[in-house]
């Protein structure tokens, strides 16, 4: 798949990540699809809220996250879609941060936000995961290459390949945590297959 746009800023995180601001190493179609390994595809998440009472009492609602229970979910591709209050409208923030997962609404005073609930279609990545495949494939091209003297200088590629690993290492410790689904043999499919970003809100 050609490199998407929307991808553009998960390429550069991830780029900082490995140290190879310059593409000298990967090319961005091997970073986007090192990202599309560790993709997670969304399909309505209602996003929290957090509303704001302004002076008289009236509520509005102005901030939105999203979030997995108490997790917050972080860097989406530039393409996600809002929709909402009323009839499943789609919403136009007037911000939207796709590397924290924080959308805004209107502030202006003449109104009051955008009314819950807010539901959120798209993909998020796992970017320190992607950062630690890309940093073990380039220690395994390093291992195919040999120590070589010259002017009286040795150089050890194998110093550079653990370096690379000692980094991967790092970046595994933040990584996504990942969980296994677990099922009973009698409990109908269609409930089991059911995420936790199911908009029923079942959960097993």
């Amino acid at each position: 798949m050609a490199v998407r746009t929307t991808m553009a800023d998960l390429i550069t995180a991830v780029r900082l990540l490995i140290n190879d601001p310059s593409a000298t190493m990967f090319q961005d179609q091997q970073v986007q699809d090192a990202l599309d390994h560790h993709r997670v595809d969304v399909n309505y998440l209602e996003l929290a809220t957090k509303p704001q009472i302004e002076p008289g009492g009236a509520v509005a609602w102005f901030d939105y996250y999203a979030l997995s229970g108490n997790q917050k979910l972080e860097d989406w591709e530039a393409d996600v879609v809002l929709q909402g209050y009323p009839n499943f409208a789609i919403l136009a923030p007037i911000t939207s941060d796709y590397i924290t997962g924080h959308w805004t609404f209107d502030t202006s005073i003449y109104t009051w936000g955008q009314r819950p609930p807010v539901y959120l279609r798209g993909k998020t990545y796992d970017r320190h995961a992607t950062a630690v495949e890309m940093l073990e494939d380039w220690a395994a091209q390093l291992t195919l290459e040999f120590t070589f003297s010259s002017n009286s200088q040795k150089f050890q590629l194998k110093e550079q390949s653990d370096n690379l690993l000692r980094l991967a290492d790092r970046y595994k410790l933040k990584a996504r945590a990942l969980s296994l689904q677990a099922f009973r043999s009698d409990t109908p499919q269609v409930l089991w297959q059911r995420s936790n970003n199911d908009i029923s809100r079942t959960s097993f």
